[in-house]
């Protein structure tokens, strides 16, 4: 009996330890100031023209697809553009930084494209104009492997069409 317990706390021991394994990699202590500074996103004074207009990425805090706050007046001009622009679609592509495993990061991509549209279908875009496709880590903007890299990485990006 004595040996049975020792194998079974070996098994317990094993599986926490692969948790807390893959916990590592999916979340970090990373603090805030890998956030990209929203004041140095130029957001255009008007809604344009559906031919030049070009909406600025919406950035998001490690492993996080709530919309941070200084995103939302980026948003509220998407959607005034979007409303402007009754015969354009978007394309909501979410992206993730390299940490984290490739389905989990897609997920969290697709979290991050689904956060977004939400809050436009709130303004009043119409849900079938709205598209969202992830693609977690695949599509860096950066490649650095540094906080700054990761933070420029974790974004979704805004495809207008016809």
């Amino acid at each position: 009996m004595r040996q049975v317990s020792s194998f079974v706390k070996l098994g317990i021991l094993a599986v926490v330890s692969m948790v807390l394994g893959m916990t590592a990699c999916t979340k970090d202590s990373t603090t805030t100031h890998e956030a990209v500074d929203a004041s140095k996103t130029e957001i255009p004074a008007e809604p344009g023209d559906a031919d030049s207009y070009r909406a600025e990425n919406v950035y998001f805090a490690f492993d996080q697809s709530t919309i941070m706050e200084n995103a939302f007046a980026n948003l509220d001009h998407v959607g005034a553009h979007l409303q402007k622009n009754a015969a354009e679609k978007v394309e909501l592509q979410g992206h993730a930084d390299e940490r984290g495993g490739e389905e989990y990061n897609l997920a969290l991509g697709a979290r991050r494209a689904e956060a977004v549209k939400s809050y436009l279908v709130k303004l009043g875009v119409e849900d079938s104009r709205i598209k969202t496709v992830s693609f977690g880590k695949l599509r860096p903007a950066d490649e650095r492997h540094n906080p700054e890299g990761w933070a420029k990485n974790r974004r979704v990006e805004f495809m207008m069409s016809r």
